[in-house]
């Protein structure tokens, strides 16, 4: 990016320049136009600052967009096949029915609707989260329950199902967090807290 910018200055002078030239060779009738060019040559480095200003600023456009089709086709590429790329939310027991109706007249394939409830990891076997850096402590964690473990998440540690009072943890999150089986986490949300062992991990 350096580069570039240094490549887009060193060719921003001379075009500058040669702009600048062409207009004091140009005869104008119009008295506007006259005195528009003679202050524009009375202080030439003035515009050209601001054709660099300008061409600097849509190289760091391009830049972006460039960037972000990149990382976009890098993020699709590693999802697995199959994976949702729409998401239904906020969707009451009573809707499910006309949802489901709606999507397999139109032929989609939905995945299982699941609750869902926001709360966050407050504490770990009775220590608080605060200072935690880990982007799951900084915001709400969406908790779900279900009778059955889908089969997309099998369990890589403890037993399932889960039993009252016990929760199952995401791998990944579990070994961020140091997060082992039998540890008691706290979860806050709606200003009430509530404690719960950790009895398996899933992917």
């Amino acid at each position: 990016m350096l580069a570039g910018a240094v490549v887009l200055a060193l060719l921003c002078g001379p075009v500058g320049w040669g702009l600048l030239w062409l207009l004091k060779r140009l005869t104008l009738k119009a008295l506007p136009l006259r005195l528009a060019v003679n202050r524009l040559l009375r202080q030439p480095w003035s515009p050209l600052s601001q054709l660099a200003a300008f061409s600097l600023s849509f190289m760091l456009l391009a830049l972006l967009l460039v960037l972000r089709g990149d990382l976009l086709d890098r993020w699709q590429q590693q999802l697995p096949p199959q994976s949702p790329n729409y998401f239904l939310i906020n969707i009451a027991p009573e809707q499910i029915v006309p949802v489901k109706t709606f999507l397999a007249e139109h032929q989609t394939r939905a995945a299982e609707f699941y609750p869902i409830v926001r709360a966050r990891l407050t504490q770990i076997n009775g220590q608080s989260t605060d200072g935690n850096k880990d982007e799951a402590l900084n915001r709400e964690l969406n908790l779900t329950w279900s009778e059955q473990r889908p089969d997309h998440n099998p369990l890589v540690a403890g037993s399932w199902p889960p039993k009252s009072g016990e929760v199952s943890i995401e791998e990944g999150l579990a070994q961020r967090l140091g997060i082992k089986i039998g540890d008691t986490v706290t979860f806050t949300g709606d200003t009430r807290s509530s404690a719960r062992r950790s009895a398996a991990c899933a992917k």
